[in-house]
């Protein structure tokens, strides 16, 4: 007769705990990377900062407008696989990050105006948000395209938890 083992259930804990092992050499190159250093771990000056922290709040909404969208569509094709519970939670997740970037372009504003307060070049948001994206936010936006496209979507949970985590460490 054939002889049956039974497979222990991985608990949720264990599937966390194994995904923060997998992505702890990743986590730790980007820390070393020269953009994270120069920012983060190295001394800079006030108007670098300033430049930064503009440039920072200008690419921010145009990654963070289309996160409700990219939440919502997730859930879809979740749907689609059978993953009701999973499709439920994320339909109601996109909820809580609409307008996220409409707090980016407050920072922006409000940073902009303080260069301008300041500084004797002046700056324009509206100036600013109607640059191309960046290569960085068109690859961050292609990334959420290709992970709702793709056999994983509910991948846009990792997406958002590394994204989360950032503000963190």
């Amino acid at each position: 007769m054939f002889e049956t083992k039974l497979v222990p259930a991985r608990t949720s804990e264990s599937l966390i705990e194994e995904y923060e092992g997998s992505l702890g050499p990743v986590r730790e190159e980007f820390d070393r990377h020269p953009a994270v250093l120069a920012l983060f771990r190295q001394p800079m000056e006030a108007v670098d900062m300033e430049k930064f922290l503009i440039s920072f709040a200008i690419l921010g909404v145009g990654m963070t407008e289309p996160v409700e969208g990219w939440i919502r569509r997730a859930a879809l094709r979740c749907g689609e696989l059978g993953l009701v519970k999973l499709a439920k939670a994320l339909d109601a997740h996109a909820h809580q990050e609409a307008d996220h970037h409409l707090l980016m372009l407050a920072d922006a504003g409000r940073l902009v105006d303080r260069w301008n307060k300041t500084r004797k070049s002046k700056l324009s948001v509206s100036a600013l948000r109607d640059g191309a994206p960046t290569p960085g936010v068109t690859g961050y936006r292609q990334l959420h395209e290709d992970v709702i496209a793709g056999p994983t979507p509910y991948g846009q949970l990792a997406i958002e938890y590394e994204i989360e985590m950032l503000s963190v460490t």
